[in-house]
């Protein structure tokens, strides 16, 4: 092949590429829904957190920490809330939903009302870019599904614990399916 056409057929897949880019990309979900729990070499302020994943596509990721409670001071009141993140974002609400979701709104007085067994949550955790994916390919994070009784009937310091012990878990069955004979009758 000579270099013009080995050129053009470069530039003719990019194009395809980038035509196929926002397909994939809009249907892309990455871990949206499931809860990131730190690894234990994890520092400030994400150290010991367990954060339920808003939204995760290629473009950006967002969350809300579930695991640290505070007392917040709004004028003379104190009163409980949760720290978020570091992301400063409007005040949230979050609660279980009756089919066991997690229902996230912002904390305004059209939606407030409509959140069962409500937390506030102050701030929330943002990623830019492909960030969380770099994040999760590095070992920062494990990823387990999410569990409406860890999050709201587990003690919030046990919170971190409960999940990290249920990454392990996941990975040991990871571990053996991965080395278990090939078995075609199962």
């Amino acid at each position: 092949m000579n270099r013009k056409f080995q050129t053009a057929i470069f530039y003719l897949l990019v194009a395809i590429g980038l035509l196929l880019l926002p397909t994939y990309a809009s249907s892309y979900r990455g871990v949206t829904g499931k809860l990131l729990v730190a690894t234990p070499g994890v520092t400030a302020p994400f150290s010991q957190s367990v954060i339920f994943v808003g939204q995760h596509n290629l473009f950006s990721a967002w969350g809300v920490i579930v695991n640290r409670p505070f007392a917040w001071k709004t004028g003379k009141k104190k009163m409980p809330a949760y720290f978020g993140g570091p992301v400063d974002c409007p005040t949230h609400m979050i609660g279980p939903k009756d089919d066991g979701s997690l229902q996230i709104a912002v904390n305004d007085d059209k939606t407030a009302g409509s959140v069962k067994d409500k937390r506030v949550v102050i701030g929330c955790s943002g990623w830019g870019l492909l960030q969380l994916n770099f994040e999760l390919t590095r070992g920062g994070w494990d990823v387990i599904d999410y569990d409406p009784a860890l999050v709201f009937d587990t003690p919030a310091d046990k919170v971190w614990d409960a999940a990290h012990d249920r990454a392990l878990q996941d990975r040991v069955t990871k571990q053996k399916k991965v080395t278990e004979p090939y078995n075609p009758k199962k």
